[in-house]
């Protein structure tokens, strides 16, 4: 399963540079060649960071376990059903095929799902026992705060390309830079407080 599961992925992040397409006119020289691909490079590097890090989350969670069960299975492939729509919404982002609004809207929506769907396979294996060091609740809680912050970002994001502007939704996604270490320095001081309350009663 974890064969399948790192070759879905890295096929995903291979797949990316199928949206990198300057045609004949981009050759022609340099200004062509960036106006043709400024646009899907940027958002090729970003789908690529997203599968890069969504496929390492997964590959420690994985070795993380005793087991694999059949829901852990499916809620996996829901997983990579959401990762391997990564460049066709990558593609739109990039070229804007039609809205900005829309192809902001689908691509943020798509990396809310990939994320989501982690969270969802996470909390089925904490509900099953299925990890060989069992969290504790406060390790739960913080998890689900970390794991579902990207979802929660990028679907302020779809509000903010509706009522407002799509670049302003794009832009959003830079805060993950500065929210995700944020949160975990929060998740390891409350795990650390927790586990310290403990020895000392």
């Amino acid at each position: 399963m974890n064969g399948f599961v790192d070759a879905t992925f890295a096929i995903a992040a291979t797949l990316l540079v199928t949206t990198l397409i300057p045609g004949p006119k981009g050759w022609s020289s340099w200004s062509d060649l960036y106006d043709a691909v400024a646009g899907p490079l940027f958002a090729f590097a970003i789908s690529f960071v997203v599968i890069a890090s969504y496929w390492f989350g997964n590959h420690q969670f994985v070795a993380s376990l005793g087991a694999l069960t059949p829901r852990v299975v499916v809620a996996t492939l829901f997983l990579l059903a959401f990762v391997v729509l990564l460049p066709f919404s990558t593609e739109g982002l990039g070229r804007d095929l039609g809205s900005a609004e829309v192809t902001t809207v689908v691509y943020a929506v798509n990396v809310a799902l990939v994320s989501t769907a982690e969270w969802v396979i996470y909390r089925i294996a904490v509900k099953q026992e299925l990890f060989r060091d069992p969290p504790s609740q406060t390790e739960v809680n913080v998890s689900t705060v970390c794991q579902l912050l990207p979802s929660a970002v990028f679907l302020v994001s779809v509000v903010i390309a509706l009522l407002g502007s799509p670049t302003a939704a794009r832009w959003s996604w830079v805060s993950l830079l500065v929210l995700s270490p944020i949160a975990g320095r929060w998740a390891n001081g409350r795990i650390a407080a927790v586990d310290g309350n403990a020895l000392a009663a």
